[in-house]
């Protein structure tokens, strides 16, 4: 067992270049958009065309790979069947791309894939709190991000240069976004795919193994496949679309009846959105959430908590093996029981398949990782990650224990009532002479195909209210299902709910 402890251990001294290289592939990424700055506004980096072509920043050259290796016809296809057919083919070659990269180091694979993740999350808290205005640039300590965030106020400076900021902005957003979603993924399919036994490397042999090249050759891998499963599920959720293939890349043209514009009242609503959850049920069921997960839910809150006052500004990675499995948590009081059977509910291991591109289990939220014999690892950051994903999935009922989802999903009923009527009550507030009702399934004693969450009767004219508790969005995917069903393009949207 020491033996494959201290395999695992030598293989996370190697860790901190993988770091460097995801770092180094996000500054190119950048540069691609605007020069960074320094702080004295001196001009520090330049994207050259030969430069970020021999580095191989992005997955575009993976794709030209697929599109050759399978042999694609390069014109636009019209119809679904033919879309799906393509895409497929086109998936299946990226999956073998992925392998072949992975080959026989599949374990080792996944602390480079985790250790990408991590300084993605990292790198995102500290893009959120500065758009929040709660950081400023003079207290992040990540170079990386000091000097995005250098060039992005410098610019901002300039008024002419408004428009290029926004873009460089977003764009570095969406490829963090992207980043997370491809990582996770690429986890996924090696967590599925890795033999049992760990296989005991020297040094030497590891960094051949994960020189520069073979690990941009896996994250690269990894966003040509996420690239291609968006694809096919926007080609199976659209009704018109057209998907056009070149020599070099393949695109999606969809075809909406409404405007991208038409979205800003929705996300000023959601903006507005309330953000609190009646959390007096959890107390009710805080034996069971202590029974199901080894802590109960203010326990685990507390436990947080003491992770975030311990997190230093360097990665804190642990090995440890099954017996061991507890001490991830040993500066707390609880006993070693309650402590395994809560870290066992984290495991990535091959109990865990992602089965579609948009599965609601992600690799994320198992964030301590199996190697097989009873050897796990994990880091503090994802732990926080998955932490805070349990707390949320225990007061949506959507945690990976179905049995505890379908204790507490008569609750979780319960206080979507109340919210609907506390929304009645808000309107019989604002118009007293109204008359109002909720949770309507019977009118003038006929039953209603439908139950109507809340009807308002008021100068002659009928309101009908539709209510939505929904719940953490952890995907593209479920936020385009979000946003889709306030048009009429969804057969279960609101709109249509409403006809």
């Amino acid at each position: 067992m020491n033996q494959k402890v201290n395999y695992i251990v030598q293989f996370m001294e190697y860790i901190p270049r993988i770091e460097q290289l995801y770092k180094t592939n996000l500054r190119l990424h950048f540069a691609t958009y605007m020069p960074l700055i320094s702080a004295r506004g001196t001009e520090i980096m330049t994207a050259k065309a030969e430069l970020l072509t021999k580095e191989k920043i992005n997955c575009n050259y993976i794709i030209e790979q697929l599109i050759r290796e399978t042999r694609c016809n390069k014109r636009k296809y019209f119809t679904r069947d033919e879309q799906i057919t393509v895409l497929e083919k086109l998936i299946r070659a990226a999956e073998n791309k992925l392998f072949l990269c992975i080959d026989k180091n599949s374990k080792e694979s996944l602390f480079v894939l985790r250790q990408m993740l991590e300084y993605n999350f990292l790198l995102s808290a500290i893009f959120i709190g500065r758009n929040r205005e709660s950081i400023s640039c003079e207290k992040i300590e990540e170079p990386l991000f000091k000097e995005i965030i250098n060039t992005l106020e410098y610019y901002e400076s300039f008024k002419v240069f408004n428009r290029n900021v926004d873009d460089a902005n977003a764009k570095i957003n969406n490829l963090l976004a992207n980043d997370k979603q491809a990582i996770q993924k690429a986890m996924g399919y090696v967590v599925s795919n890795m033999p049992e036994k760990v296989v005991i490397k020297d040094k030497k042999n590891l960094e051949v193994a994960f020189s520069k090249e073979k690990i941009s050759e896996i994250l690269n891998s990894a966003r040509a496949l996420y690239k291609m499963l968006q694809i096919l599920d926007l080609v199976l959720a659209e009704k018109k679309c057209i998907i056009k293939v070149t020599k070099t890349s393949i695109n999606i043209e969809v075809k909406r009846r409404y405007k991208e514009s038409s979205f800003s009242q929705i996300d000023k609503m959601i903006e507005n959105a309330g953000r609190e959850i009646d959390e007096t049920w959890v107390k009710e069921y805080d034996r069971d959430i202590k029974y199901d997960f080894g802590l109960s839910f203010s326990e685990i809150e507390i436990l947080e908590e003491q992770l975030l006052s311990n997190i230093g500004h360097n990665f804190n990675n642990w090995v440890f093996d099954e017996e061991n499995l507890y001490k991830v948590f040993s500066f707390t009081s609880y006993s070693k029981e309650e402590l395994s059977k809560f870290c066992s509910y984290f495991i990535l291991d091959k109990s865990y398949k992602a089965n579609s591109a948009f599965d609601s289990e992600k690799s994320v939220k198992k964030p301590i990782i199996g190697y097989g014999e009873g050897i796990y690892a994990s880091s503090l950051v994802m732990l926080l990650v998955g932490i805070r994903m349990l707390l949320e999935d225990i007061k949506a009922g959507t945690t990976a224990n179905e049995l505890f989802n379908r204790k507490v999903q008569k609750v979780i009923d319960r206080n979507r009532r109340l919210f609907e009527k506390e929304v009645a009550d808000s309107i019989i507030r604002l118009y007293p002479e109204s008359k109002v009702l909720w949770s309507v399934k019977k009118i003038a004693g006929v039953t209603m195909p439908g139950e109507i969450d809340v009807m308002c009767f008021f100068e002659g004219i009928v309101f009908i209210f539709e209510c939505k508790a929904v719940d953490l969005k952890y995907t593209l995917k479920e936020e385009q299902n979000f946003v889709k069903n306030f048009t009429r393009d969804s057969k279960n949207s609101y709109v249509m709910t409403l006809d």
